[in-house]
């Protein structure tokens, strides 16, 4: 009886580590993975001249790509959803 009730104890910990995996990544990995797409887009929206001085910025619900260091909407673009 021992025996088993140790190896239900492992299994609720292996599922407690792969739960706190998910959310992690979910909550760490997924955004930043979202934000090099959205900045890439960008990118790509102004051309290579500008390349490096463009990045995405959220003003309301949507996204906008706008020069660094702009932080007025009016001197962005609205990033196509």
């Amino acid at each position: 009886m021992k025996e088993a009730t140790g190896e239900l104890n492992m299994t609720v910990v292996t599922i407690l580590i792969i739960a706190a995996l998910a959310v992690i990544g979910g909550s760490v990995v997924v955004p930043a993975i979202s934000g090099a797409i959205r900045n890439s887009s960008c990118k790509t929206m102004f051309g290579a001249d500008a390349a490096n001085n463009v990045r995405a910025k959220k003003f309301g619900s949507d996204w906008y790509c706008c020069p660094s260091g702009s932080s007025a909407q009016d001197d962005c673009q609205l990033l196509e959803q």
